[in-house]
């Protein structure tokens, strides 16, 4: 006969991992941020920025109102920056499925990859790992284009920095808060 013990009447803690792969020196050059260097600016990392993220969490269940401003704007920002990714990878998609039948090409991947676990406390930092995680991947696509003469450098150009001014944009609305 088996025993059940009635003291304990509940699960254990949730444990898991998030992982992303980087294959992008662009990705990887945001996720670990940039010292200050001449005119550049420093540009705070990823690990940081979740746990900004993580402080303005909390922030707002204390019922700090500007804190939960800031989420509701961090929030908006992940999906304009989301759908815009996903509007021009679907473009490039296009671009690549209208060269002729006869000519295949595989998916561009870096041969040695940056892969990184990902920890946050709140939804928000997994949402901005996985717009990571797109941003990576279009920028690869955006490479992909470039190199088979689909899209020009100017294009090129324009596009990687568009989308690293998306981060940058969100990045932009935690740090705004973290100094004041």
């Amino acid at each position: 006969m088996m025993m059940i013990d009635s003291t304990k009447n509940s699960a254990g803690t949730l444990t898991g991992g998030f992982h992303i792969e980087l294959h992008t020196h662009y990705a990887a050059g945001i996720w670990n941020g940039r010292s200050a260097a001449g005119t550049k600016k420093k540009l705070i990392g990823v690990p940081p920025f979740l746990t900004l993220i993580s402080r303005i969490h909390n922030d707002a269940l204390t019922g700090n109102l500007a804190a939960g401003f800031v989420l509701s704007a961090l929030e908006e920002k992940l999906i304009s920056a989301g759908n815009a990714f996903q509007q021009w990878q679907y473009e490039l998609g296009m671009m690549i499925a209208g060269l002729p039948v006869n000519i295949i090409i595989s998916d561009a991947v870096s041969a040695q990859p940056l892969t990184v676990a990902v920890h946050c406390l709140n939804p928000l930092g997994y949402r901005f790992a996985c717009l990571l995680a797109e941003f990576d991947q279009l920028a690869l696509r955006i490479l992909q284009a470039y190199h088979y003469g689909l899209i020009s450098m100017k294009e090129k150009k324009a596009r990687l920095h568009y989308c690293s001014h998306q981060i940058r944009r969100i990045f932009a609305v935690v740090v705004q808060y973290h100094l004041e």
